[in-house]
């Protein structure tokens, strides 16, 4: 931990990837992909989301079809850090 450094956490899969002109929309309740044939609600990216706000934190996305997907999740300086 060093103080007043911002850390990224960065998750990353080699699945179908996200298709450019969807990914302003990933994080909509109930919105699932296009090609996603998986059974679900499609809420798992919206209470990402959601979370993410309340402790204001950043996530970034780059993707590319049928190479995978990066989510990056960027917490500010001074929320990471050991207790005193």
């Amino acid at each position: 931990y060093v103080a007043g450094v911002s850390y990224t956490l960065r998750i990353q899969d080699t699945g179908i990837g996200i298709a450019a002109g969807e990914l302003h929309s990933i994080f909509d309740r109930f919105k699932k992909s296009a090609g996603n044939t998986e059974e679900g609600y499609g809420l798992g990216l919206y209470i990402v989301r959601t979370i993410a706000q309340y402790y204001n934190l950043r996530i970034d996305v780059q993707s590319e079809v049928d190479k995978g997907t990066v989510f990056s999740i960027i917490f500010p300086p001074g929320l990471v850090g050991l207790p005193a």
